[in-house]
């Protein structure tokens, strides 16, 4: 049983990285100054996500997952 815990584990793990790639992209491209109130902070998170969508952008995976698991071998046992 406690594989299948571990799986469902990595996998809300994986769900979650995308977010916070995009996240960290919003914080140095659009979030690097002070916004003074929520509004503008709506205004340019709006206008930076459209620009985003718009460009089509997408998360760019440096390896693959069986390179994952080679790699983090420790963190991310073998299948059965």
């Amino acid at each position: 049983m406690p594989y299948v815990i571990e799986t469902v584990a990595n996998r809300a793990a994986a769900t979650g990285q995308p977010v916070e790639i995009e996240l960290s992209v919003l914080s140095g491209q659009c979030l690097d100054r002070r916004i003074p109130d929520i509004e503008a902070l709506r205004a340019e998170v709006g206008a930076w996500q459209e620009e985003r969508n718009g460009a089509g952008a997408t998360v760019d995976w440096r390896f693959t997952a069986r390179d994952a698991r080679e790699k983090l071998r420790r963190i991310y046992p073998a299948t059965p």
